[in-house]
């Protein structure tokens, strides 16, 4: 995968009406879409265009793991998670945003419930940075971090 996405990948013409907060959560949705998919290309229209909008500098860093990674290892260890697992897949639950249009800075929050591995359901929440470098919207930085098993269920803690 390469880290050069906006020259890899055009952008697809957007909606001109649609708000920064309803794009940056469209595409920020466009990841666990793609895991549910096993779209681990991204080549849906949304997947196409976040490889666009992914920094060149993209670190992931889950609560599992000792120290971020690029977006090429999480993926492959999205791909590895779902060959292990292949009942594998995320819920989501609700997403939100925090755009703050002036400093050019914006999360969105993704909730979400991981299901098929080992009969658990474990929610967690990834907070997806995104920074404007003049009028282009960049994601940068995605930290996750989940919530303790349900009552009765047992969850490998190493599982990044």
């Amino acid at each position: 995968m390469s880290h050069h996405y906006q020259q890899d990948y055009p952008t697809p013409s957007s909606d001109n009406d649609e708000s920064t907060s309803t794009r940056l959560e469209r595409l920020s949705r466009s990841v666990p879409e793609a895991i549910n998919a096993r779209d681990f290309t991204f080549s849906s229209k949304d997947g196409q265009e976040l490889l666009a909008h992914t920094s060149a500098d993209f670190m992931c860093h889950l609560d599992s793991q000792a120290q971020p990674i690029t977006l090429a290892e999480q993926v492959q260890a999205w791909a590895d998670r779902a060959r292990e697992h292949p009942d594998f897949r995320f819920e989501l639950q609700d997403v939100s945003s925090d755009v703050n249009e002036r400093r050019g800075e914006a999360s969105v929050y993704l909730s979400l419930i991981w299901t098929g591995i080992n009969d658990v359901n474990l929610h967690a929440i990834a907070e997806m940075k995104w920074r404007r470098r003049g009028t282009w919207w960049e994601l940068y930085w995605v930290y996750g971090l989940r919530s303790m098993p349900e009552p009765g269920n047992e969850f490998d803690s190493r599982v990044p």
